[in-house]
């Protein structure tokens, strides 16, 4: 008996099953799983395990990745509320890369003072840290030696910021400002802390004495950064001049309710007073815009701005910048 016959069906029938277009009867689902996994197996990308906020995830090997020349608005932070655009930021990037491969490149730096791996993020032909930018979901955040992608991070930043996407929307900010800024029935104090807090405050835990915003001020006590979201337009740099600010005992800059360099000493001043004065805006809690003092002479802040250059010692460069440019003659621009 001849086997010919049926070892040639046989060879019929598995061509027919590998064809390439038989694939097409598999469950997509089950396609891109298997392609996620053989392009991780060859070394090609890195599989997300979770996206923790906008510009920082974690890979499936625990390891936590920073994007390099961004930085988008904080929802994590132990220490500081949730920050305008915040939410929108971390659910784009989750929306965008959890579950999925990424590919990884480098600058000069590979890691950050926490230890984080500095990255250059690209799925597939979309380079997320642009992306986040382009979208006014990340400011551009320079730090020195990593500058291979400062000029694309620079334009893409000012084209949002004329369409006013994102975090340069006037509209939403706005809206975020009159959410953020709803005035509390009553506040609080505690036995040992200097800030004033509004009621439900995680540091009401232990203690909290009723007292009066008047009072509270009065004494010396700061609003706390959680309770008191601050906000400041991104879009023109302007602030309300109807807003409460705060200067300290022997600087020279005008703050932000729950600025850090409060925590000494926190005394109630108005925008224009404050300016009037000759204090300039806290890099730290308002930024850098473009401010200007209405008293010549007696503000050492240029009308020009600051350098937005971060040191290698991880401060910001206090150096101001020639008309025009965000950065100082040594950090170029």
């Amino acid at each position: 008996m001849s086997f010919a016959p049926f070892l040639s069906s046989a060879a019929d029938l598995i061509n027919e099953w590998v064809d390439v277009r038989r694939l097409k009867m598999l469950p997509l689902a089950l396609i891109s799983c298997l392609s996620l996994v053989s392009s991780c197996l060859a070394g090609e990308c890195y599989y997300v395990k979770k996206v923790i906020d906008g510009d920082t995830i974690e890979l499936v090997d625990g390891t936590k990745i920073r994007y390099i020349g961004i930085d988008t608005p904080e929802t994590v932070h132990p220490s500081r509320p949730v920050e305008f655009m915040g939410k929108e930021a971390s659910d784009f990037n989750k929306n965008l890369v959890e579950g999925k491969c990424v590919r990884l490149e480098y600058d000069v730096q590979r890691t950050d003072k926490s230890g984080r791996t500095l990255a250059y993020v690209f799925l597939d032909s979309i380079f997320v840290n642009a992306e986040l930018v382009k979208l006014g979901y990340a400011q551009t955040l320079t730090v020195p030696p990593d500058v291979q992608y400062e000029e694309t991070f620079l334009k893409l930043q000012r084209e949002a910021r004329e369409d006013q996407r994102g975090l340069w929307s006037e509209t939403k900010a706005q809206e975020w400002s009159a959410l953020a800024t709803v005035p509390a029935s009553k506040y609080y104090v505690t036995d040992s802390g200097k800030k004033y807090h509004k009621g439900g405050c995680k540091y009401l835990a232990r203690s909290a004495i009723e007292i009066s915003k008047e009072e509270a001020e009065a004494k010396g006590f700061s609003p706390c950064a959680l309770c008191f979201p601050s906000y400041v337009s991104l879009s023109t740099g302007k602030e309300s001049h109807s807003r409460t600010y705060y200067i300290t005992n022997s600087g020279t800059k005008y703050h932000a309710a729950g600025c850090r360099y409060l925590a000494k000493s926190a005394i109630a001043i108005s925008l224009k007073d404050a300016q009037a004065r000759g204090y300039g805006p806290c890099s730290v809690c308002i930024g850098s815009s473009s401010y200007s003092s209405p008293s010549p002479g007696k503000s050492n802040y240029s009308s020009t701005g600051r350098c937005q250059a971060i040191t290698k010692k991880g401060s910001q460069c206090k150096r101001n910048a020639r008309p025009g440019s965000r950065y100082c003659w040594q950090h170029g621009g």
